[in-house]
């Protein structure tokens, strides 16, 4: 029986340490953003951030990992009201952000990364507040026209603030392995 690889076990215990730790802090962001309404975008982005850093220190299948387990605890507490957008739009953002990113050049990348952040908002407002677009729609005749513009500089702006935030973990705060 040979025994176990040392540095492989240390690489593991340290991704499952991440993973476990980065879900934590997306559950309390959740549970902030309903102590702290007016910070709403602010401490979803961070949440967004958390699953940017679970790619960057372990992959995609880790972040992919943190996503889940963070979305089934979030639903449990604190609830759906609060947790929906990062179950349908900021979780599976970053993950796809990083896919798309690793696979395409910048411009191909820009436009994939406009259609995924288009159908995730599609399938949020579908679920949970499509009786609000309707209403909003029926009382201001120019909507239709201008959301979709309104959508695509939301997405590039949060694309970018993502950036912004994934910089400046890289270099400053993490520390090299």
């Amino acid at each position: 029986m040979a025994a176990a690889d040392p540095e492989k076990n240390r690489r593991l215990v340290r991704r499952l340490s991440y993973g476990g730790l980065l879900v934590a802090l997306i559950i309390l962001l959740l549970a902030l953003n309903q102590i702290l309404p007016t910070a709403n975008l602010f401490v979803r982005a961070l949440t967004a951030l958390c699953l940017a850093i679970a790619v960057i220190e372990g992959g995609v299948g880790m972040a992919a990992t943190t996503y889940l387990a963070a979305s089934l605890i979030s639903l449990a507490w604190p609830g759906l009201a609060v947790s929906f957008p990062f179950i349908f739009f900021f979780g599976p953002y970053p993950l796809l952000r990083a896919i798309i990113d690793q696979h395409f050049g910048r411009i191909s990348a820009t436009l994939l990364k406009l259609v995924a952040g288009n159908i995730l908002m599609a399938i949020a407002v579908f679920l949970f507040i499509r009786a609000d677009v309707w209403a909003l729609a029926e009382k201001f005749s120019f909507f239709w026209y201008v959301a979709p513009i309104a959508v695509q500089v939301m997405l590039l702006l949060f694309d970018f603030v993502l950036s912004l935030l994934i910089q400046f973990y890289a270099t400053r705060i993490r520390r090299p392995s």
